[in-house]
């Protein structure tokens, strides 16, 4: 096994590989050559992510790729709030299959739901959408897994030489909160699971032609390269597994804890170690206690940071006054006349035009369910014009639109 360094030297020399599309068919429709369509947040709405799709001519009416050379690029936050992350997602990526052989492409920017599923934050998480996870053996695993926590929780109370403890769990309220499909949605959205890798593998920021796409937008002070960002987020979310594995393996953890269970448990372990010799007395790995502690620096990552790729806002809550030069430096920055983004829901405005059109804001609210007065929507990009798309209307954007 190669040591720490190298395995991160490694990790991000062959990183770039993942960012490989599907080699494309030639284009043979005139019509949808170097169009590009870009949606925003979906959050689990299968039916109004599929309307605005087939409205745009991108699926058909049994939900196969038919936008022809078109480039789809979705912004992130595909999951989380709504029903169907399930279907979403495999929606998605049957259409990164299949778009090529029409000369198309689709491009996918994670979002921070993305990366919160991957980590265990399933605050949004719906018990109808852990339901579309579950599987006959499901109730046999919550059984199991019950056992597996009481076991664990008098464990670690000897370990920590607390009193003898013979844990009292109400089961039916610890059923609740890991509904049926939990933990199969747990071992999805692994480093081994069908979309845990998938999201592993993707984007924060997609480039295609002179404009940037993501799903929170880039802070004025975050001036490393976009790949540079793209593969320091990969990076962190490999540490974040590896992290993991070893507390798991070190039974300060079990490995379908939600996030808030984790750095409880890390935290309790912190404690307990304070100020004692770990050579001594805890266990081998003489960098337990580092681990520890930078497991509770999490929030600082860029992947988690409110002013990262994945959680900024400002270009939505500037004034044109104070965004104006502070967007001008973020493009010089990075070389690009424009930059796309999600996050942020305009249920006033719509899709908008900001500072000068060199920012576009297309998150509506798509899943409506959720957010009322939100609506399906789309940025339509052909022909050097721009245009805002929903079910029953198309309107060219300018400017300050």
């Amino acid at each position: 096994m190669p040591s720490y360094p190298v395995r991160i030297a490694l990790f991000c020399l062959l990183a770039p590989a993942l960012l490989c599309p599907l080699t494309a068919a030639p284009c043979k429709d005139s019509t949808t050559k170097n169009r590009v369509v870009a949606i925003a947040d979906v959050h689990g709405a299968l039916e109004q992510f599929l309307a605005i799709l087939r409205r745009t001519g991108l699926v058909d009416e049994e939900n196969r790729w038919a936008g022809g050379c078109t480039t789809l690029i979705q912004v992130g936050d595909l999951i989380d709030r709504g029903p169907h992350d399930r279907a979403v997602l495999d929606l998605v990526m049957e259409l990164q299959k299949s778009a090529p052989g029409q000369g198309g492409q689709v491009l996918v920017a994670i979002g921070n739901h993305e990366v919160m599923n991957v980590m265990g934050d399933l605050r949004y998480v719906t018990d109808e959408s852990f339901a579309f996870f579950a599987d006959p053996k499901t109730e046999k695993r919550r059984e199991a897994a019950f056992r597996e926590y009481r076991a664990y929780l008098n464990k670690r109370a000897r370990f920590l030489r607390q009193p003898k403890l013979d844990v009292e769990v109400d089961k039916v309220r610890w059923l609740e909160e890991h509904p049926p499909g939990f933990f199969e949605h747990r071992r999805a959205f692994s480093g081994d699971g069908k979309y845990g890798k998938w999201i592993r593998k993707g984007s924060a920021i997609v480039r295609h032609g002179d404009i940037l796409y993501l799903h929170g937008g880039l802070s004025p002070d975050l001036t490393n390269p976009v790949r540079e960002l793209n593969r320091r987020i990969r990076f962190e979310l490999k540490v974040f597994d590896d992290y993991v594995e070893y507390l798991t393996r070190h039974d300060v953890i079990l490995p379908f804890f939600k996030m808030e269970e984790m750095v409880a448990a890390v935290q309790k372990e912190f404690d307990h170690w304070g100020g004692v010799s770990l050579l001594e007395n805890g266990p081998s790995q003489p960098n337990h206690l580092h681990v520890l502690e930078e497991f509770l620096k999490m929030r600082n990552w860029i992947m988690m940071h409110p002013q990262g790729p994945l959680w900024f806002r400002g270009y939505a809550k500037w004034s044109e006054q104070e965004g104006r030069d502070r967007v001008a430096t973020v493009l010089k920055t990075h070389g690009v006349d424009r930059i796309v983004v999600g996050h942020t829901v305009m249920l006033d405005f719509g899709i908008r035009m900001r500072f000068g059109g060199r920012i576009i804001l297309i998150d509506t609210g798509l899943y409506s369910d959720f957010f009322p007065g939100g609506k399906p929507s789309a940025l339509e990009i052909h022909n050097g014009e721009f245009h805002a798309v929903y079910l029953n209307d198309k309107q060219k954007l300018l400017p300050g639109s």
